[in-house]
């Protein structure tokens, strides 16, 4: 019954356990199972049901984050804002706009990677997307 889930992140906004039903909890772990259902469950309901050690919890919390991280960045990259940003960061051009124009120019030219950045931080419940 091990890793038949995929954990999509933790909140700090929903503080009930849907396994034991344990109240007040610091937060939870989003999950999906691989049956189609979501819960939110804390930490220990979900290595008794499935079995794990913390040592192996913490790995299936990393291994899953590095997936979410993954998928977010391929989504960046895919799109013109995205693919720009990788190809003019630390290009000459973006040299030249840094000595010639500034960090304005440079802000203009990025117009919207910041917004792309956000977008894509919520919809894979990660952190900053650092290509």
């Amino acid at each position: 019954m091990k890793n038949t889930f995929k954990i999509n992140g933790y909140t700090d906004s929903h503080n009930e356990c849907d396994r034991c039903g344990k109240t007040n909890l610091k937060g939870t772990y989003n999950i999906d199972t691989n049956d189609g259902n979501n819960f939110h469950l804390g930490s220990s309901c979900i290595k008794k049901a499935y079995q794990m050690n913390g040592k192996e919890l913490t790995n299936k919390i990393n291994e899953d984050e590095k997936l979410r991280m993954s998928a977010a960045k391929k989504e960046f990259l895919s799109t013109k804002v995205g693919s720009f940003y990788k190809s003019y960061i630390g290009s000459e051009d973006h040299r030249l706009d840094c000595l010639n124009g500034g960090f304005k120019i440079v802000a203009q030219k990025i117009r919207g990677v910041h917004e792309l950045n956000k977008r894509l931080q919520k919809k894979y419940n990660v952190g900053f997307i650092n290509i």
